[in-house]
């Protein structure tokens, strides 16, 4: 350790040889009484944090000097003055310059002394930890699966304050041993401490090596946990990480008894590195992996899984570069793009990932299956902007619109919406329908039937119309509503009409241009989702749907209705009818009954 200063020698100037030998003798006796003083040192944290509130003794020796340090909430490093008693303890920083014959006095970095006493009680808790392995390794019967397991959790223990000088774990474990352990990480409710052991296995330098067999080839069928980082993906990206620091053979895919495989895993969790290991040792991009569950078998293909992964954009381009096929379906007939327009994705990424994918396929001629073509998906899925981006590639060419069962499927659990839930999907429809319409497609009046039936019945709109027609003049004045409605704006305009404006005029004669967007961002207001009773909540959103959906169901109706009559009744005397009545009833009385 470096020393704060030390005393170099006089020229032939210096003092005589009698005051020279006097202050050597004086040097001597506070040499020798140095010796028998040390710094104490607090240790609060890191890897000695077992010794708190322990005080622990470093004997140092520096020029002059016994160096005291104290380590809590700040570290001072003081210098003893032996000569002076009026003054026994002296900052550094305080300390004023010495003489001019005297060498100027170097510090002593704080962190440098503060690693170094680390470093020392480190290294011996290091040698006990390992004396601790071989025991409890010596003592441990293997085949017990009790003994087993105990073992392990006292291992993990140990291995949270190994620092240094740490073990070869092969001279300890068979490879066996190690993918047990190992494997009782991968499912483990604390994933903290699953990461940490794992972790220490990659610091001890570890690496697996396959089974080969008879002829000296790898085993490919084996379980490892990597497969069952698989089974739980979902917040175990780290230690999956780790993992494959450990099994990082890429020249082998190994393959789970349920048809798992290194390489897939490394594609659904977007491991760019991983995945451009196994391709450079050829393993095909267009590999299928077979699952077998309970009996159903499941095939799919690496770029499935890639574009399940909202970060996967890079992988998806690095298995495109090798020559993976977008159209490639899985057994269920989803393919990539099926993936992208059906997963709860933000549509910064979704269009991402959508711009590489669209570049090596032709949607006019996207191959026809159960799940039909994307842009079908992406209507089902209420996704407006994405109709966009799939019309821009010619998906329009080959559109059909879905069928009043894929509509209603669309939904699921619909008992347990609630009305702002209801309100969301009402409104991302017809926002959805409105941009297909914009992007050229001829909406006819069976496509409109099949909208206005989901509307009205899938999405329960008309359930306690009665009772809501009672109320109706009483939530309008609910003091909890005019509180959150005074204060809660349409759009972010300065000038923006309240909900409290909106609410003022009947549901029937809508005034506002606010579009289905606008309904949209309404629908999904915290404030308006937490302060409202339950049956506020309910008639209000069944009045902003009436607003927010008239003009669709009388331009649906009023032209069956007018032709169905040969025209006796003006379209001005249909249009003053039809603003008396509410959606439910124009679908019923006359888009149902002349709808043909």
């Amino acid at each position: 350790m470096a020393t704060i200063g030390a005393p170099t020698c006089r020229g032939d100037n210096g003092p005589s040889s009698s005051s020279r030998a006097s202050r050597n003798h004086r040097a001597q006796q506070q040499s020798n009484a140095r010796e028998t003083h040390a710094a104490y040192i607090r240790l609060r944290s890191g890897p000695t944090a077992r010794m708190h509130k322990t005080s622990l003794i470093l004997k140092r020796t520096c020029a002059g000097r016994i160096v005291y340090v104290y380590s809590s909430s700040r570290v001072r490093i003081y210098a003893l003055q032996w000569r002076r008693r009026t003054r026994p303890m002296q900052s550094i920083e305080e300390k004023t310059a010495p003489r001019a014959s005297a060498p100027p006095l170097t510090p002593l970095p704080t962190q440098l002394l503060l690693f170094a006493v680390h470093l020392y009680f480190t290294n011996n808790a290091d040698n006990e930890n390992l004396e601790k392995l071989e025991k409890m390794r010596e003592e441990v019967d293997w085949k017990n699966v009790h003994e087993r397991r105990s073992f392990f959790h006292q291992f993990r223990q140990l291995s949270v304050r190994w620092e240094h000088h740490l073990p070869d774990l092969r001279e300890f474990f068979k490879r066996e041993e190690m993918d047990w352990m190992l494997m009782q990480c991968a499912p483990g409710k604390n994933v903290k401490n699953a990461v940490s052991f794992v972790s220490f296995v990659v610091r001890t330098g570890y690496k697996d090596d396959p089974p080969l067999d008879e002829s000296g080839k790898p085993l490919v069928r084996r379980n490892t946990p990597v497969h069952n980082a698989f089974s739980h993906s979902k917040g175990n990206e780290k230690l999956t990480r780790e993992l494959f620091k450990i099994y990082d053979s890429f020249y082998v895919n190994y393959v789970s008894n349920l048809g798992i495989t290194h390489f897939h895993t490394a594609c659904l969790l977007g491991f760019y590195d991983v995945v451009q290991g196994f391709l450079a040792f050829h393993q095909d991009p267009n590999s299928l992996m077979k699952l077998d569950f309970v009996g159903q078998k499941f095939i799919y293909t690496p770029l499935y899984w890639a574009s399940m992964n909202e970060n996967g954009k890079e992988v998806i381009k690095l298995l495109l570069e090798y020559g993976a096929k977008a159209t490639l379906p899985s057994a269920t007939g989803k393919t990539p793009l099926h993936v992208i327009c059906s997963e709860d994705f933000s549509d910064e990424h979704r269009f991402e990932m959508l711009e590489i994918l669209l570049k090596t396929c032709d949607l006019k001629h996207f191959p026809k299956n159960e799940q039909g073509i994307p842009l079908q998906l992406a209507l089902l899925k209420r996704l407006p902007n994405m109709i966009d981006r799939l019309v821009d590639y010619g998906a329009l060419s080959s559109f059909v619109f879905p069928s009043q069962k894929k509509f209603n499927e669309s939904v699921t659990n619909i008992q347990l919406l609630k009305p702002w839930d209801r309100l969301e999907v009402a409104s991302r429809t017809l926002a959805t329908v409105e941009r297909l319409e914009n992007r050229g497609y001829k909406l006819d009046r069976s496509d409109a039937m099949t909208v206005m039936k989901f509307l009205i019945y899938r999405l329960n709109f008309t359930s306690n119309e009665e009772q809501k027609e009672k109320n109706y003049e009483s939530w309008r004045y609910d003091t909890s509503f005019m509180t959150v409605a005074k204060k809660k704006k349409i759009t972010i305009d300065e000038l923006s009409p309240t909900l409290y404006d909106l609410t003022r005029s009947p549901p029937s004669e809508p005034k506002d241009p606010l579009t289905y967007e606008d309904y949209f961002k309404l629908s999904r207001s915290c404030r308006l989702r937490s302060k409202l009773p339950s049956n506020v909540s309910e008639a209000c959103a069944a009045y902003l749907f009436e607003k927010m959906s008239a003009g669709f169901f009388r331009r649906w109706t009023l032209g069956p209705f007018m032709m169905k009559t040969d025209q006796r009744y003006s379209q001005l005397d249909c249009m003053n009818v039809f603003k008396a009545m509410k959606c439910q009833d124009l679908l019923q009385r006359y888009g149902l009954r002349y709808f043909a």
